[in-house]
């Protein structure tokens, strides 16, 4: 049983790597019966990885916005961390306080519904899910 999670895995990487995900191709993972398989852990490594997205964006925001300020070398206020945040909160949604599983049972329900989107990026579908699901304003 063991080796053949371990060849699903190896396939699934295989084939993670010769192309992008798309949205179907996704929620087939995503919805793996076998919560401790290959697929499931595709699925929730996927899905974080998506999520820690945000600390990159805020950061790049904390730099820019730094820079534009004149405050290069100096630590980075609160008002312009919470500027990030809510820069990052207007164009995705209201996701970074949610849990990984949270967000990855919302790309499932928002995939099945949505069929129109399945030819479209993994990555694209998981972000037009959790804004739907989460819109600003955040609170």
């Amino acid at each position: 049983m063991c080796m053949r999670k371990l060849i699903t895995f190896i396939f699934l990487m295989v084939s993670i790597s010769s192309h992008a995900f798309t949205t179907k191709e996704m929620l087939d993972v995503c919805q793996s019966e076998d919560r401790y398989g290959p697929e499931a852990a595709l699925c929730l490594g996927y899905i974080t990885g998506l999520s820690s997205e945000f600390t990159g964006y805020i950061s790049g925001h904390i730099a820019a916005t730094k820079k534009e300020r004149g405050l290069v070398g100096e630590r980075a206020s609160q008002d312009i961390i919470s500027e990030g945040t809510e820069a990052i909160n207007q164009r995705y949604g209201c996701v970074m306080d949610k849990p990984v599983s949270q967000t990855i049972a919302v790309f499932v329900k928002w995939a099945k519904a949505n069929p129109q989107h399945w030819h479209k990026l993994a990555n694209e579908g998981y972000w037009m899910a959790v804004s739907e699901a989460f819109p600003p304003p955040c609170g």
